[in-house]
């Protein structure tokens, strides 16, 4: 889900950091912490290596554009952490 009001762009931890850019890039958007390897990077090994890139000087890294993650090992037990969020889920902000 891509919510452009709020810069908020909810995703799966397999997505791609660049697949997230160009799903926002038409509205002048763009996924900030964007290491070198955007092409392979994901949203999950992001959060779990606080990744950065180019832009991370000005927008700061992973977890500086994260608001929520929602995990879950167990189909009966749900996690949530960070803090209030307009997104439901784990997000990416846009840049």
């Amino acid at each position: 889900d891509i919510d452009y009001d709020n810069r908020c762009v909810v995703a799966q931890p397999g997505v791609t950091n660049l697949a997230i850019t160009q799903a926002v890039e038409g509205a002048g958007f763009y996924y900030a912490p964007d290491p070198s390897s955007q092409i392979a990077c994901t949203i999950g090994g992001n959060v779990a290596e606080n990744s950065g890139g180019v832009h991370c000087l000005k927008y700061g890294v992973t977890t500086n554009n994260i608001s929520i993650i929602d995990s879950s090992s167990d189909p009966h037990f749900a996690h949530s952490t960070g803090g209030a969020s307009v997104c439901d889920r784990s997000n990416a902000a846009i840049a």
